[in-house]
């Protein structure tokens, strides 16, 4: 049997802020990272993501519970696991500014401990791949450039597995295309990827696995298609209203209205009535489009 790159099992896990105050962020949360996987991990803000990530990564130790990463314990083993594992962790981008491209790979690649000789040509090889200057101060680097530096910081060492905390953010459009490349290499390797993102195409074309974090809990994990029918979050059809102010209530069964968007079931009866009501109430339809139930669950919507 194939053994889990990440095992979390039953893990619960307090955080304590700068003010120091302390809560309990995670309770009793249970998750495998297997190989050849990308995991999405949903949630709205505050649900347990990053703590979870975190606890991954060593940097927040179980209150109950045990977290196994390539077969170590993260807190005890960090510098062996950290070998071996990419990250990019949202509101941990640091690069140095005053350095070329060229001197913040080599010096994140030296603390990973890469022989000189292979950091060379890694370092070069990246620099070429992702289009980046070389010998350039990073200050000099547009956003999208910076970001796609921070990318190939996590992909240096050629980890196992990749966490990914909201990776598109200020990622130009040769950005995404690598980020979807390294996703996909990392997989095929018997790699695997944890990611979160807001981006809902993203998530939709990626995600091999879902769990979703409520509260601190995961109250669904599984394929895509199953957590989605678990949760209720069937597709659903959004209408934009062409004349607002002529919207009178009550508006079809099923529907929701938010002043813009006329929202319902995607059924043929539920869009013949939506439309009807439109053209007898003089609101008028701009055009229409299907929500995904991936992206109502990204939303945060309740079903």
């Amino acid at each position: 049997m194939t053994a889990p790159l990440v095992l979390i099992d039953q893990a619960s896990a307090i955080y304590r802020s700068f003010q120091g105050q302390s809560r309990l962020t995670l309770e009793s949360v249970s998750l495998r990272l297997m190989p050849g996987e990308t995991h999405a991990l949903i949630g709205r803000n505050g649900a347990g993501k990053t703590t979870l990530l975190r606890l991954i990564l060593g940097l927040l130790p179980t209150l109950t519970g045990k977290v196994s990463v390539l077969g170590k314990d993260p807190v005890t083993r960090r510098t062996q696991i950290m070998r071996e594992v990419g990250v990019l962790l949202d509101g941990r981008r640091a690069l140095e500014p005053r350095l070329s491209g060229l001197e913040n790979l080599t010096l994140k690649g030296s603390m990973y401990g890469l022989p000189k000789a292979e950091l060379h040509d890694r370092v070069k090889a990246l620099l070429d791949h992702f289009d980046l200057p070389a010998n350039e101060p990073v200050n000099r680097y547009s956003r999208g450039m910076r970001q796609r530096l921070i990318l190939a910081e996590a992909v240096l060492h050629k980890p196992r597995v990749l966490l990914l905390d909201e990776p598109t953010l200020g990622l130009d459009i040769r950005g995404w295309d690598l980020l979807l490349e390294l996703i996909e290499q990392t997989n095929k390797l018997g790699g695997a990827v944890l990611i979160t993102s807001q981006e809902i195409s993203l998530m939709e074309k990626i995600s091999s696995w879902v769990s979703v974090l409520e509260r601190g809990r995961v109250v669904a994990s599984g394929a895509p298609s199953d957590v989605l029918c678990i949760l209720g979050y069937s597709a659903r059809v959004r209408l934009r209203v062409l004349n607002p102010a002529k919207m009178v209530i009550p508006i079809p069964p099923g529907f929701s209205w938010d002043g813009e968007f006329l929202e319902g079931p995607l059924s043929l009866e539920g869009l013949e009535e939506a439309i009807s009501y439109l053209r007898s109430t003089g609101a008028g339809l701009v055009g229409l489009e299907q929500v995904s139930g991936i992206e109502r669950l990204v939303r945060g919507e309740t079903t």
